[in-house]
């Protein structure tokens, strides 16, 4: 609103004026025209307003002529340029590490980086758990009706097993917590005591036996005494340092004025990090843990009990979330460029050309995955929001020559082209400048993300310019540019029209 109300009051009431002698006028016709100072009086002036920009003028002769005569080496060029970027985009893979917010070199960033290191009982605190949960239903964990999916304040409301049964299933359970812990290379465990499971049951069977070691056996099991269980559960919790130990594993609530146990948890660290797994590795060894899962309910003292039990593990949520930024990414690209393509399609009313434009916009975005990977970035969080926005980056400039090259009064594709970037090549070269220059300021903040997304706006303004100016017109000059109303679906949508009212 405001840039074309300013160009309406200076058209309409100070581009007349006369001030400091008329010098800035003739100077502004100086510069858009080419001609000396000298010549800028009389009829050479007037003739110079109605005559085309020097700059307009260079892009319809020399430059054109020049893509043009060189159109099958310039499409050559780039068909090697996207064929080896295209190579390095199909690396991207995702980034196992958290977003960074400040450079590896930064003194604070690398405290981040080592303190989870140091000091760390069974692993580093960024080490993969493994967590096992009885008690929520596993079908259906959570209820999210009424919930709304981006509000994280709100998950919904687990949903609970009500065949669970603690005393019951307390054997099974403790079974499965000794047998997690044991050592294992393929499940990546690393062992008693070092790598010790957060299992309160354990401890727990050690305070009965401690006192009678018959006494288990009779409170657990099928055969269960359910109130001497929680009876000796309460009595065992009552000591502060026990409670606040276990209070994080143990969940219950009140009923109608009773205390009723909902839940129970373990939690295992693995030897490897969740830096330092990848994505196929990841999921292979969810996969892994949860057959052992499964599979402690084949034998006893599990199988007798697989209804009172239920139970699920859960672990690599990280993984998935790390696929899942990519399947989002691409699926966004997809989404982007597809709707661009529509709208190309209807602004130009032709489709090849629409077809043509999208193609570029579709080498844009390939460039700048290709070279995401060569400067040596991963697919994380901060380069998901920026690949997502490269086709809304890219199409501007595509866009414009497209119109321009429909709205051309040749109807030759040679003379398309030249009035296409007669009309609109300055003005693309002054939006990719104004734009690479801004970009440039983000390259110096101490913040990652500031200096990833002024790369990456950097990295598509610049590809989309020289496909843009270069492969697009060179393309289009080659025989498969349309000419005439070839391509132009609206044209034959009138001519269909017109011969179905029988006026054609």
């Amino acid at each position: 609103v405001f840039y074309p109300t300013v160009v309406f009051m200076f058209a309409t009431h100070f581009e007349e004026w006369k001030f400091c002698f008329g010098v800035p006028k003739k100077f502004a016709v100086y510069v858009k025209q080419g001609l000396s100072p000298k010549s800028l009086n009389g009829n050479n002036a007037k003739e110079a307003t109605v005559s085309e920009p020097a700059v307009s003028r260079w892009f319809r002769e020399s430059y054109s002529s020049g893509i043009i005569g060189a159109k099958i080496g310039i499409i050559i060029a780039f068909i090697v340029l996207i064929v080896a970027l295209g190579i390095q985009a199909g690396k991207l893979e995702p980034d196992p590490k958290n977003p960074q917010f400040l450079p590896a070199t930064n003194n604070y960033q690398r405290f981040l980086n080592e303190n989870p290191k140091q000091f760390a009982r069974g692993g580093s605190v960024s080490a993969v758990r493994v967590v096992f949960a009885w008690g929520i239903d596993k079908e259906n964990p959570i209820d999210r009706s009424g919930t709304r999916a981006t509000d994280v304040d709100d998950p919904g409301k687990p949903v609970w097993d009500p065949n669970f049964n603690l005393p019951i299933a307390a054997q099974c359970m403790l079974s499965i917590c000794e047998k997690a812990q044991m050592k294992s290379d393929e499940r990546k465990t690393g062992g008693y005591p070092d790598f010790p499971i957060d299992c309160f049951l354990i401890d727990f069977k050690k305070h009965i036996d401690a006192n009678d070691t018959a006494l288990w056996p009779a409170v657990t099991g099928p055969g269960a005494d359910g109130d001497q269980f929680f009876s000796l559960l309460i009595q065992w919790l009552e000591d502060p340092k026990v409670l606040s130990d276990w209070k994080p594993y143990i969940h219950a609530e009140h009923v109608d004025g009773t205390t009723v146990l909902r839940f129970i948890s373990t939690q295992l660290k693995l030897t490897v990090e969740s830096s330092n797994i990848d994505t196929k590795d990841g999921k292979a060894l969810w996969s892994t843990w949860e057959d052992w899962f499964n599979s402690q309910y084949d034998s006893e003292p599990c199988k007798s009990v697989a209804a009172q039990a239920g139970g699920f593990q859960s672990s690599l949520g990280f993984v998935y979330v790390r696929a899942t930024l990519v399947e989002e990414a691409l699926s966004g690209i997809f989404l982007s460029v597809g709707l661009a393509f529509a709208v190309l399609t209807f602004a130009t009313t032709n489709v090849l050309v629409a077809f043509y434009a999208v193609v570029v916009i579709a080498c844009v975005v390939v460039c700048t995955m290709g070279m995401t990977v060569v400067v040596g970035w991963k697919l994380g969080v901060l380069e998901s929001i920026g690949l997502v926005m490269v086709p809304g980056l890219s199409v501007d400039f595509v866009a414009h020559l497209a119109e321009a090259y429909i709205d051309s009064s040749c109807t030759d594709r040679e003379g398309r082209v030249r009035d296409m970037l007669a009309r609109v090549g300055i003005s693309v070269v002054s939006g990719a400048v104004s734009t690479l220059g801004a970009s440039l300021f983000l390259f110096f903040p101490e913040i990652v993300f500031f200096n990833k997304f002024g790369t990456m706006i950097f990295m598509t303004i610049g590809f989309s310019l020289f496909w843009a100016l270069l492969f697009f017109p060179a393309f289009m000059s080659t025989p498969l540019g349309p000419e005439g109303n070839v391509g132009n679906w609206f044209y034959y949508a009138k001519l269909m029209y017109s011969r179905f009212r029988g006026t054609a």
